[in-house]
């Protein structure tokens, strides 16, 4: 409530609207991130409660005399839904700002909505992961390994399909994926504290190598300089953060040396875009 009174005072003040996000983006990341996190307990619950009295009774009550004509399951995913449509808006703003004053604090908070956007889109493909999309997988929940960075296809040395990939804090997923149903199976996990890397094989830029605990390596060649970017990049991220004894000023200043992925809007930008377009078929299918 506190928020929509801010937004009201606001009413055209572009400026002011972008403020006010950025002031409250920590608190949204943390509220739609718990949200997500809670999503499927909370579908299985109402799921029971449609099926005990009174409360099916109370629930179909409440639908029809407010007459909603969509179930309350809907609405949970109408909430998530809604914040990822704020950086459309602020997207559009950008546009019409362009050159103009106050378009520097927009575009921060079109920034920051963005990336938002990418985390709250991570912590729900990894329960779809967890919950259907993983075969063969014991290693418990994947949200022990921290966010889900990154993940994409490459083709790997040794293996005759393609090998898809997922980049946690804590580690990396290998799985082989199957197009025509949608799913992974588990291949390998390579723990984050026993990874090195050898940036460039055969005299072939985008031919790099990962290696893992003991004599395990697995040489992967990628799509083009952008796709070796990214992965590599934040591969030594993960790496300087899972290295034992390292104190934190020491982690900060290697990390310095590095471009940071979370600022690189562009590709953040595209995760998004996926993401928007994931959410738009899960409406219509509703």
């Amino acid at each position: 409530m506190k928020l929509h009174s801010q937004l009201c005072l606001c009413q055209h003040d572009h400026q002011g609207i972008a403020r006010i996000f950025i002031e409250n983006i920590e608190k949204f990341a943390d509220m739609y991130i718990t949200f997500c996190s809670s999503f499927p307990k909370s579908l299985e619950k109402l799921e029971d409660l449609h099926h005990t009295d009174p409360y099916k009774s109370a629930l179909s009550q409440c639908q029809s005399e407010l007459g909603h004509i969509f179930p309350v399951e809907e609405y949970l995913h109408r909430a998530v839904q809604r914040f990822l449509k704020y950086p459309l808006l602020f997207k559009d703003m950008t546009k019409k700002l362009s050159n103009l004053e106050g378009y520097d604090i927009v575009r921060e908070a079109l920034d920051k909505l963005s990336i938002t956007a990418v985390k709250i889109n991570s912590v729900k493909r990894v329960q779809e992961l967890q919950a259907h999309e993983l075969l063969g997988w014991k290693g418990g929940d994947l949200k022990n390994m921290g966010d889900l960075l990154l993940e994409d296809s490459f083709k790997v040395t040794g293996s005759k399909d393609p090998r898809y990939l997922f980049l946690f804090n804590d580690g990396l997923l290998f799985t082989k994926k199957k197009e025509s149903e949608g799913i992974f199976n588990f291949k390998n996990l390579v723990a984050m504290n026993c990874v090195t890397l050898k940036e460039q094989v055969d005299n072939d830029f985008l031919k790099w190598t990962i290696f893992g605990k003991g004599s395990e390596s697995y040489t992967l060649l990628s799509k083009d300089a952008g796709q070796k970017d990214r992965w590599t990049r934040e591969l030594k991220r993960c790496i300087v953060y899972s290295t034992p004894g390292l104190t934190d000023t020491a982690k900060e200043q290697l990390l310095s040396k590095l471009p940071s992925l979370k600022n690189d809007v562009e590709h953040i930008s595209s995760i998004w875009k996926r993401g928007a377009k994931k959410n738009k078929k899960l409406t219509k299918t509703i």
